[in-house]
């Protein structure tokens, strides 16, 4: 079993083997039945990713003023979405719908490669985009000085060398030594557990730990900021953000930039989005920022008690975030981990897992969509014109 097995339901073993086997046991008729729809389910799941993230995308090509640094993690994270459905749901349907591949040897290696890499690259960038909330939380002067859009690119560019370096030499050796010609197209990870075990904890399964354990982090450090100045509980991120789309909206960025000082010099008049200061000054990123610099404080406790019940969203949208990423990947990295170690095959475990992860692709640009208002505000504009 690998991380990237081939799904094969209606009379298929689960290792891609073309032979016929009897149906899995315990299960109902109306189940059974049900798996017979697995196809079409991953096609609609497939064209869900496309026409989403290919928006997204969209967005980002059409506003220069959205492709500030942080956002750099985001368009990678959104490119490797697309690659996925691409190169890999549209070969899992294929498998599907034939039990015996019939694209030939070069086609399987292709497909391995897709399915291997672009899942790995996914599961990656959303460790970058954790680590850098980290960054900016707890080294904001660092994080101000260091973190270019140059340095963006070049973190997603490591990220996906980092990815080739584990996976190419197990996925070459098994083209030249190890592929089982079964009629099947998987790579096999029984003959080479020395690679495929390290992989699978370092490239795969890290990811939901350290996004899962970044969130109590960010959560801590933003109680704690917020405790040492009561001004920046009014004033989140999401605030911000409303303040500086407000300002486009109505065609003048001045006032905004007018009623603010110090920090905020280094606001892009033309585009109405912060640099990547900090988190608070980060006011397009999923990550519930801590606050700006209290506002304009000439605007009273109304806009005080919005902007705190605008932060309480915000920080929220994080937190879709990050249960969609440990709800949706936990139960398939649980279950490949078992199967190198100790062959575990359960036939609903990894039809929930393998469906739960392509349903992530899904979510990762409808909430970031949720988060960034800027990026929500270009996408309506987009549509509306």
């Amino acid at each position: 079993m690998t991380n990237m097995t081939i799904l094969v339901f209606n009379n298929r073993s689960l290792n891609g083997s073309a032979e016929r086997v009897e149906e899995p046991a315990g299960y109902s008729i109306h189940f059974l039945r049900l798996l017979s729809v697995l196809p079409f389910i991953f096609i609609i799941l497939c064209i869900a990713t496309l026409l989403l993230n290919s928006v997204v995308l969209a967005a980002f090509i059409k506003n220069a003023n959205l492709r500030t640094p942080f956002n750099i993690y985001i368009i990678s994270l959104v490119i490797a979405d697309l690659l996925q459905a691409c190169f890999d749901l549209p070969f899992t349907v294929h498998s599907e719908l034939h039990p015996v591949w019939a694209l030939g040897r070069v086609g399987c290696n292709f497909y391995m490669y897709a399915k291997w890499m672009f899942s790995a690259a996914v599961r990656n960038t959303h460790s970058v985009i954790s680590l850098n909330r980290i960054w900016a939380l707890f080294f904001p002067i660092s994080y101000r000085h260091y973190h270019t859009k140059a340095m963006a690119i070049w973190l997603c560019i490591g990220s996906w060398v980092y990815v080739h370096i584990f996976l190419l030499p197990g996925l070459v050796m098994d083209d030249l030594l190890y592929r089982l010609d079964d009629g099947g197209c998987m790579v096999n990870t029984t003959a080479q557990r020395d690679w495929a075990l390290p992989t699978q904890i370092v490239v795969y399964n890290s990811s939901v730990f350290i996004v899962g354990i970044s969130y109590p982090i960010i959560w801590w450090k933003v109680r704690q900021r917020r405790k040492v100045d009561p001004r920046k509980a009014g004033d989140g991120k999401t605030g911000t953000v409303t303040n500086t789309v407000g300002a486009v909206s109505k065609g003048g960025f001045s006032d905004t930039v007018a009623h603010r000082g110090g920090e905020n010099s280094s606001i892009k008049r033309g585009g109405g989005l912060h640099d990547e200061e900090s988190d608070h000054n980060d006011s397009n990123k999923p990550d519930g920022g801590d606050g700006g610099d209290g506002g304009d404080g000439g605007q009273g406790n109304v806009r005080q008690r919005k902007q705190i019940r605008k932060s309480s969203q915000s920080f929220a949208v994080l937190t879709y975030l990050v249960l969609g990423v440990v709800f949706c990947w936990t139960p398939i990295m649980v279950y490949f981990t078992m199967a190198i170690i100790n062959d575990y095959d359960n036939y609903l475990h990894f039809i929930i897992g393998t469906l739960l992860y392509n349903t992530n692709s899904v979510l990762d640009p409808i909430f970031f969509t949720m988060a960034m208002a800027p990026l929500r505000t270009t996408i309506l504009r987009m549509f509306t014109r």
